[in-house]
């Protein structure tokens, strides 16, 4: 999708794509966050110390969830923007459906993007524990 977004900005500038920019910073600020979460554990007590580097890589990736507009702000911006994307889960679900690519990555990441599309829409509010996972999985 990052390919997708740079390549229509460089053949039109002037457009403006608030959605998939937007699915783009969630996706990007909530998986480093995640991945330096994962490093923090790893190293344990130390993680937390200044002498190892995860601790500055875990405060500086947390700032992506809540500079630039939250998390949930994207996903309003997201759920605004989903009414012209119906039709494209609706592909997404018969290529899935006829079993063309279901067991490849290509596939594994079509149908996330067919539950992000239908997902989308969603109150931000949920639980967080729940949220992250599914979340993740989805993108």
């Amino acid at each position: 999708m990052t390919y997708f977004v740079a390549r229509k900005k460089d053949f039109e500038p002037n457009v403006s794509l608030p959605m998939e920019s937007s699915i783009l910073k969630v996706f990007a600020s909530e998986v480093s966050e995640e991945v330096a979460s994962d490093a923090v554990q790893i190293y344990g007590g130390m993680g937390y110390m200044r002498e190892v580097s995860v601790s500055r890589f875990y405060r500086d990736v947390k700032l992506g969830t809540i500079g630039g507009g939250t998390s949930e702000i994207q996903r309003s911006i997201i759920s605004a923007s989903y009414g012209g994307y119906e039709p494209y889960r609706k592909i997404i679900q018969s290529e899935l459906i006829e079993d063309k690519i279901k067991e490849t990555p290509i596939g594994e990441l079509m149908r996330s993007l067919g539950v992000l599309i239908q997902t989308v829409g969603e109150n931000p509010e949920r639980k967080k524990d729940k949220s992250l996972s599914l979340d993740l999985r989805i993108y």
